[in-house]
């Protein structure tokens, strides 16, 4: 009998220091499979059923071999499972040191810089528009504002799930950036204390980064500059990946976008007129859109609507020129102020450009409801997408250093991951298949479950109900 390996040893330990623990052949399996595909640089999709512990099956291979690893993960209560439980006990365990930090969007931390000017003199002149960009009826109060300065001082993260109270989305808008809008730390005045940089660089420095598939698609989407160099990318509940990163991969253009636009202009320009031309353009395209809802557009735009969005496109480069004729004078906050605005600009003009030049590779809708529509167009073939943009990437010609970067020796510093695993109680047949995972170093297996469903499983048909549709169902239900 061969010795066990490192990672089966580790697996022992934890299990012999649980109170309850057992050991789980589905377990091991799938952790001495992962452990072999990334000494080989090689992938795994591997479907493990209700009680095989497959968060600690992935885990403890990719902590052994020292690899940089990403755990992707399509709900946040996995994301709280494997930062708060599992890796603070893998950690104890491990034969060696083992650090992990958990990444959100940028939107989910307090930005310094825009409470600085939301509470400049004039700021909350400004912030009605925020409420009504989000289609609110209620101001940013000072009482708002000051709440968020409290936050700031006193958290360590500035993230918004650390808040006493989820703060209305008009308010959270007011004190916080998109991926679209923030020009980045060396441009911004804030950027050597800004939460989401210092939330990446403790990323960079860690052995193991969870974050959640939806930043993992955007990540994809801005040619892998989002999260930092990783050898290892594991995609739990991977049953969700193909419309996560359909979706993520997509465009979704609404009124909004340009309403947000017409609200981060207005902080600078004192041209009306051009607002209110950018607000009134949101409500023709809304009106535009609603006809459509719930209709696929099979060529592209009809042309009034391609007419409509090219005009809103020549409005918004008419708004980004006035904001870069403004004199700064060296203000650091003026040059961040239109910084973002540029960024936004150059994000709006890119997706109007996508959604004019629609081609038979994608699909197009009109989701929303009648008072919020939106175009929606998301690429027909999510297995091509992922060739292009993860396993086979177009070189950029250029180098993108992470400060604080913790990637191992063994493995590449950039470019896409050479090992990926993708996990879930339920694989859904033909997943490898339509992801165009490579074929030649790629491991298909299904470990099981340690439950006995056929005979411990109890089906109960509660008959005596009424219908679904009575009006008393949802009583009885309760009662039952």
């Amino acid at each position: 009998m061969s010795s066990p390996t490192a990672t089966e040893r580790t697996l022992d330990a934890i299990c012999n220091a649980l109170p309850a623990g057992e050991e789980r052949p589905g377990q091991k399996e799938m952790a001495n499979a992962i452990r072999a595909a990334i000494q080989q640089e090689g992938h795994v999709v591997v479907q493990a059923g209700t009680g095989t512990g497959k968060s600690l099956a992935y885990l403890v291979p990719a902590a052994v071999s020292g690899r940089k690893t990403v755990i992707s993960t399509a709900t946040k209560a996995l994301q709280d499972q494997l930062a708060t439980k599992d890796l603070p006990l893998l950690a104890e365990h491990c034969d060696r040191p083992l650090t992990w930090s958990v990444l959100k969007g940028r939107s989910n931390y307090l930005c310094l810089q825009r409470l600085d000017e939301a509470t400049a003199a004039g700021g909350q002149q400004t912030l009605g528009g925020v409420a009504e960009a989000s289609g609110a009826s209620d101001l940013v109060t000072p009482r708002h504002l000051r709440l968020m300065q409290e936050f700031a001082a006193a958290s360590e993260t500035g993230d918004r799930a650390e808040l006493d109270e989820e703060p209305q989305p008009w308010v959270w808008a007011a004190v916080s950036v998109g991926p679209n809008e923030c020009p980045g730390a060396a441009k911004c005045p804030r950027g050597d204390d800004c939460f989401a940089e210092r939330a990446r660089s403790q990323a960079a420095a860690a052995d193991i980064i969870v974050v959640n598939t939806h930043l993992y698609g955007l990540h994809l989407r801005n040619n892998q500059a989002i999260l930092p160099p990783h050898d290892v990318v594991v995609f739990d509940e991977a049953h969700e990946v193909e419309d996560i990163i359909s979706a993520t991969t997509g465009i979704s253009m609404g009124p909004g976008s340009f309403t947000n636009l017409a609200r981060v202009i207005d902080t600078l320009i004192l041209d009306v007129e051009l607002i209110d031309h950018l607000h009134a353009d949101a409500k023709r395209f809304a009106a535009a859109l609603e006809p459509h809802l719930g209709s696929r557009f099979r060529r592209g735009l009809p042309p009034d609507l391609a007419e409509m969005l090219s005009q809103m496109r020549e409005r918004v480069n008419q708004a980004s020129n006035a904001v870069r004729q403004i004199n700064d004078s060296g203000s650091p906050d003026l040059i961040t102020r239109k910084a973002r605005v540029a960024t936004a600009v150059g994000a709006l003009v890119i997706e109007c450009d996508q959604l004019i030049g629609f081609d038979d590779s994608s699909v197009m809708w009109v989701s929303g409801t009648q008072d919020a529509p939106r175009i929606e167009m998301a690429p027909l073939d999510i297995g091509v997408t992922l060739d292009q943009l993860f396993w086979n990437p177009e070189p950029l010609g250029v180098e993108i250093a992470v400060t604080g970067s913790a990637t191992s020796d063994q493995g590449p510093a950039f470019g896409s991951p050479t090992t990926a695993v993708f996990t879930s109680a339920t694989i859904p047949p033909g997943l490898a298949t339509r992801l165009q995972i490579p074929t030649e170093k790629l491991v298909e297996l299904d470990v099981g479950t340690p439950f006995d469903f056929e005979n411990n499983a109890l089906l109960y048909c509660a008959t005596h109900l009424p219908e679904p549709r009575s009006n008393t169902f949802l009583e009885a239900s309760a009662e039952e």
